[in-house]
């Protein structure tokens, strides 16, 4: 999976110095959500709200990586 995920940053332009950086904040930050979401963290959220928290936080990192891709 990681392999995946260094191809797709390469492809998006991020430079191969910057990958192995770009992906672990990536994954920090998806893998904090789902922590958090298994911990129960956002029990009293309705599920619209959650997923759309998700969203916000998928188009943060798209941003993310065009940002780096421009660096």
């Amino acid at each position: 999976m990681r392999d995946g995920i260094f191809l797709a940053l390469q492809e998006a332009g991020v430079a191969p110095e910057k990958i192995a950086r770009t992906e672990r904040l990536i994954s920090t930050a998806i893998l904090g959500f789902a922590a958090s979401e298994v911990a129960g963290r956002f029990n009293r959220l309705p599920r619209h709200e959650l997923d759309a928290d998700f969203d916000l936080l998928k188009d943060r990192l798209r941003m993310f990586i065009d940002d780096e891709a421009r660096r």
